[in-house]
């Protein structure tokens, strides 16, 4: 998992022996979700959607900080999974999120 995974497939090809198994993106997940947010970094979301309580389990640590952002991803995974009742669902729909919408809301 992680927030615009291509960073860390980058770094993480670096460790031999790293299998890369799916990767859910809450990037493209968030823009599926939320096509409509003005931002969807990570920091934006978090902060507009009200997810801070992740943050005690990375004191003294801020946004790209490895550990900080982690946490911060998970937080948006959980909540987006919650509010969208996708915890039944197939792994295949975190897998693979629809952005038609966002893509279509950037080009008008």
């Amino acid at each position: 998992m992680a927030h615009g995974h291509g960073t860390e497939k980058r770094f993480l090809r670096a460790f031999p022996g790293h299998r890369f198994g799916p990767w859910i993106d809450t990037l493209q997940l968030a823009r599926a979700a939320w096509p409509d947010e003005k931002s969807h970094s990570l920091g934006d979301l978090c902060n507009s959607l009200g997810l801070s309580g992740f943050a005690k389990h990375a004191l003294g640590r801020n946004w790209h900080d490895a550990l900080y952002d982690a946490l911060a991803s998970l937080a948006l995974l959980k909540h987006l999974v919650s509010e969208h009742n996708l915890a039944d669902s197939p792994v295949e729909v975190l897998l693979k999120p629809d952005t038609s919408t966002w893509h279509r809301n950037r080009h008008q």
